[in-house]
């Protein structure tokens, strides 16, 4: 039997508390994942926080454990479908339907549509609202306008650092500047058999990788260890991305890509157009400033329409659930 919760009494909840926006990546640093369009993750956990601009379906899936617990674990703009987890700090966020079954949530529970429990119930600690009526903390349509901008701006840096690929697929990342910038063919990446990286430890790494179909999997990451809030890979053409048996060191800005993420973990943050998968997410942020050429435009002023070649571009792949969810949110 479903039992249904819809709260009409007003009340007063700060949205915009989430940690101050840092570095390049703007506010999508503040989280683990961030996905444009829909996001289906289970068995697994992410030590951070979790936002998507379409549907969020997670199962035997953990939030927050490292979180802020000001600010809310989950946001998504489309419905919130979660099902045997814990929010271990901060709640849950939709602008649409939420759906809760055998949960706990360290937090509130806030919908513009519905709040709907399944049995086994669980617990939240907070406040559980339906028909909220409060604006989404984040226009995912400018995010994507900005981060598409930025991930071409990346690509187009001049190459500071040197890219060396061994016949059988070991490569080398060698630099000597505060900010090295690399170049790494798609093909010579998916059938990389190591990556090393060979500079400062305090030296930050761009990795540009080309392609529309890539994989990230199978290999190993050497001088990595300690990096991973210093490394950013910039999948700027990938269409598809698949992550899988690796421990990922670092960053990963694929805004275009629909991520296939399973028996893998990310020391960083994850941003794609879809995720799917087992995948585990570690709380490490990129939070530098770096040159990017052309500047994109400020996560502050992209709303006056700068950025559009990106966005037209992922309007132009026709995911219509996407789509719809991108022009929801949009202010």
């Amino acid at each position: 039997m479903r039992k249904t919760l819809l709260f009409s009494s007003l009340i007063v909840i700060f949205l915009s508390n989430a940690p101050v926006q840092a570095g390049i990546l703007g506010e999508a640093s503040n989280y683990n994942a961030f996905i444009f369009g829909d996001m289906n993750v289970w068995t697994t956990d992410s030590q951070g926080r979790i936002a998507a601009g379409g549907n969020i379906a997670m199962s035997n899936y953990s939030v927050g454990s490292h979180a802020d617990p000001a600010a809310f674990s989950i946001i998504g703009g489309g419905n919130v479908n979660y099902f045997s987890g814990t929010v271990a700090n901060g709640g849950i966020f939709s602008d649409n339907n939420v759906e809760l079954q055998s949960y706990t949530v360290n937090g509130d529970v806030i919908a513009n549509g519905s709040v709907t429990v399944l049995p086994p119930y669980g617990t939240v600690t907070g406040s559980t609202v339906g028909s909220a009526g409060f604006t989404n903390p984040i226009n995912f349509s400018n995010s994507f306008n900005y981060l598409s901008s930025l991930s071409q701006g990346l690509a187009s840096m001049q190459t500071n650092g040197t890219t060396t690929v061994t016949p059988w697929y070991a490569i080398s990342l060698s630099g000597s500047d505060s900010v090295n910038y690399f170049n790494i063919d798609g093909s010579d990446f998916s059938n990389a058999v190591s990556l090393t990286f060979n500079m400062g430890i305090d030296d930050i790494a761009i990795v540009n990788i080309s392609g529309t179909s890539d994989t990230f999997q199978n290999f190993g990451l050497v001088n990595a260890d300690t990096r991973q809030g210093n490394i950013l890979y910039n999948f700027y053409e990938a269409d598809t991305v698949s992550i899988s048996n690796i421990g990922v060191k670092g960053s990963v800005l694929a805004p275009y890509a629909d991520v296939d993420f399973n028996w893998a973990h990310i020391d960083g943050s994850l941003i794609a157009s879809s995720l799917t998968g087992t995948g585990e997410l570690h709380q490490f942020q990129f939070d530098h400033n770096v040159p990017v050429a052309p500047e994109p435009v400020s996560s502050t002023l992209f709303i006056l329409g700068g950025a559009t070649l990106g966005l037209r571009r992922f309007w132009n792949k026709k995911r219509p659930e996407v789509n719809n969810a991108l022009q929801k949110t949009q202010i």
